[in-house]
């Protein structure tokens, strides 16, 4: 019962709130950004701390969209901030790439 509770919970929670609870805020990044990324690795959707196995990221992202500013340039980093797990952090954030000065564009998954 208590974990149905925790997962409607869960699902009733804002991006910014899922942010906050998860970690990524202040463990990742100082600040709640204004704007989402999506990111999918075929119909595997990125979201808010799940688990995605080594086998279903092995290969680039399928889909990446964020709203853009027209003429800036970007850096995505695929980062694990408590390598290997949530409970046993022994390898503390682990950077898996990094891809810098991608323009706004509508084919991003082309050049990650």
């Amino acid at each position: 019962r208590d974990h149905c509770t925790n997962l409607l919970s869960a699902l009733k929670m804002t991006a910014s709130e899922k942010m906050l609870a998860v970690g990524v805020v202040p463990d990742v990044l100082s600040e709640v950004p204004q704007g989402a990324i999506e990111v999918f690795y075929e119909e595997h959707k990125v979201d808010f701390g799940n688990v995605l196995t080594p086998t279903q990221v092995q290969a680039r992202p399928t889909k990446i969209s964020w709203e853009a500013e027209k003429g800036q340039l970007y850096t995505l980093i695929l980062t694990d901030p408590d390598a290997p797990s949530r409970s046993d952090p022994k390898m503390g954030e682990w950077n898996h790439w990094v891809v810098i000065n991608i323009p706004e564009s509508d084919e991003i998954g082309r050049a990650v």
